[in-house]
């Protein structure tokens, strides 16, 4: 099973970012919108277990993905890490139906909008979300610390906290209403939808 290394990082200025990257001839790899469903039992098993049962949505496409803690690794008090397994799903609507019946619910829903681009083993994702704009670097033990200086991120607040769990922080420092769920407004989302295409 594949293991996910990543880190995020708190930075707004994703035009700094872009003339970084290009400069350390990172490859761009494009730009989506993606609505993301996670799944649970009505008790929130999976959540108990530190396991993520999630549906990413971008346009037509979709991946169902499976989240849970390897069995042991020594990088998780830096880095967040997880055992991942992600498949292709050719009609999410039905993919949804078929974990209702094996008794799993919608838990919540987050949006973003995410810019990727590679460098060298390096995926860096420019991610936009309600929340706030973070900078996520997954790779490995070795490549990432060399991203982050190329990137110049050496002095921004940075976590391995996953973004519901940001979600969470945000919401208290804000003092808003607790909602596990995080999306954009209809006009907000229209809006970032139609930039994709500029």
């Amino acid at each position: 099973m594949p293991l996910e290394i990543e880190r995020k990082y708190r930075f707004s200025d994703f035009a700094v970012l872009r003339t970084r990257l290009r400069e350390a001839r990172a490859e761009y790899r494009g730009r989506d919108f993606e609505e993301n469903v996670v799944l649970d039992t009505p008790e929130r098993d999976l959540r108990k277990g530190e396991i993520l049962l999630r549906l990413r949505i971008v346009g037509q496409s979709s991946v169902l993905c499976l989240k849970k803690p390897p069995q042991e690794s020594s990088l998780a008090d830096r880095y967040k890490v997880y055992d991942e397994i992600e498949t292709r799903v050719a009609d999410s609507e039905r993919m949804q139906e078929i974990f209702r019946h094996l008794g799993y619910e919608l838990a919540f829903r987050y949006e973003k909008l995410r810019e990727t681009w590679r460098l060298d083993r390096v995926t860096i994702c420019l991610d936009h979300l309600p929340i706030g704009r973070y900078v996520e670097l997954e790779g490995d033990e070795e490549s990432i610390p060399g991203a982050v200086e190329i990137l110049g991120l050496q002095g921004c607040p940075s976590t391995n906290m996953n973004y519901h769990q940001l979600n969470k922080s945000y919401r208290r420092e804000q003092g808003l209403e607790d909602d596990d769920s995080f999306v954009f407004s209809p006009r907000e989302k229209q809006r970032l939808i139609e930039r994709l295409g500029k």
